[in-house]
């Protein structure tokens, strides 16, 4: 009898201890592991993962990459955005793009139409000029979102672009807003335009004209006013473009600052309904810049830093690092060719990651002191680096991979 008890007592032993450690079992995935799962089997991992750092508070939530075309960064950031989406309910999703470029993309996306792969690949070759989003990883996160789309039919996510690079082309106001506004007028512009003498220039003025004489209309029709509304606020935008076109350009810190500015605002507005915002670890994280376009060099606050003025704990920013070399795609600018380039991690992370894969600054903020978050640019010769400062928590969560591979671009 005793025997049969002491059996008992060491079964309910063992059950205790295993039902105790089954968190931690669950919990027990790497982030590696986590980056090569497909997204609905990510966000289940992600879940464990995430739920209670991403409070009901949060507003923005930034996703940090080290570099432009890993397929393992990305892939696991596409997944977070995904869990954010449907668990979290974020609505808004933020790219470091021209937002005008990005409209078809977005209607597309939000359309009641079915999934088609064709258009999709079609939309991104024309939305996206260079590799940061324009790859594999990211052509199936948009098929996710568009098929959440579908599915979730009174409550969409939307993809929106936030910065101000790209002349908007007369093109676009004919299409856009003239044609939908004022077919007479479009079509007169259309066979005024068709001619090689009559440059982008003067076609931007006749947008302008007719802007003004559409808007001075009394009692327009409440589309046509919205049209109206939407003309005005692009060819704004045309006149306070910020453009880099050389990598010998210099601007005052104050014109850096001021440009940045005005992209948080941007991104402010579509937190409304919690957005989740794309971009390199030096973009979304809390930390100071210097760049060589900056007069003097002087340091500046990142985006993520301007952000974080803004919301405070309401903004969450995630990096990216990596714990062995890893050969990484680059452009030089200089030689207009592409280079496969081995990098080497810091010794500050590889020391780290013999630790943990994952670090939060809610629990193990004085593990990461001394620590900068990596960004590799893909431009060489366009120059912008993260500045340590101890007086700054730069980022709210830290994912380390042991292994990184390039994403595929996309082609047609």
């Amino acid at each position: 009898m005793e025997k049969r008890n002491s059996r008992l007592m060491k079964t309910k032993i063992i059950i205790i201890v295993t039902l105790s450690l089954l968190p931690m079992m669950l919990t027990a995935q790497s982030i590696q592991q986590i980056s090569r799962k497909s997204c609905d089997s990510a966000m289940i991992e992600i879940d464990r993962l995430m739920n209670t750092e991403i409070s009901e508070k949060t507003k923005l939530v930034g996703l940090g990459d080290l570099a432009w075309m890993i397929k393992e960064t990305q892939t696991f950031n596409t997944a977070l955005c995904a869990y954010l989406i449907s668990k979290k309910k974020f609505r808004n999703v933020i790219l470091p793009q021209d937002e005008w470029i990005l409209k078809q993309l977005n209607d597309y996306l939000i359309a009641d139409s079915p999934t088609d792969s064709a258009k999709l690949k079609l939309l991104m070759l024309s939305s996206f000029d260079n590799p940061e989003f324009n790859n594999a990883v990211f052509e199936s996160f948009l098929i996710w979102t568009k098929n959440y789309n579908l599915n979730h039919k009174g409550d969409k996510v939307n993809l929106y672009g936030v910065n101000h690079d790209s002349e908007i082309p007369s093109a676009y106001f004919l299409a856009a807003y003239i044609y939908p506004a004022d077919q007479t007028s479009a079509m007169s512009f259309a066979k005024k335009w068709d001619t090689n003498f009559y440059d982008e220039k003067k076609r931007l003025k006749d947008v302008e004209q007719w802007y003004f004489k559409l808007s001075r209309s009394p009692a327009l029709p409440a589309t046509q006013k919205l049209l109206a509304q939407k003309c005005g606020e692009d060819i704004s935008y045309n006149k306070n473009l910020f453009k880099i076109d050389s990598a010998t350009q210099k601007f005052p810190v104050v014109r850096m600052i001021e440009e940045l500015g005005l992209v948080r605002d941007r991104i402010i507005k579509y937190a409304d309904k919690k957005a989740v915002l794309f971009g390199s670890n030096r973009l979304v994280s809390k930390c100071d810049i210097s760049s060589s376009f900056i007069i003097d060099e002087k340091t500046m606050p990142s985006l993520g830093q301007l952000l974080d003025r803004e919301l405070h704990s309401s903004y969450y920013a995630c990096v990216t690092d990596f714990s062995t070399p890893a050969t990484i795609v680059t452009f030089d600018v200089y030689g207009r060719k592409l280079n496969s380039e081995i990098f080497q991690p810091s010794e500050k992370a590889k020391t780290i990651f013999k630790k943990g894969d994952r670090y939060f600054n809610s629990t193990n903020a004085t593990c990461l002191d001394g620590y900068l978050q990596p960004t590799i640019n893909y431009y060489k010769g366009f120059n912008f680096t993260a500045t340590y400062n101890k007086a700054i928590l730069p980022f709210d969560a830290l994912f380390i991979f042991n292994e990184l591979t390039t994403s595929a671009p996309i082609t047609y």
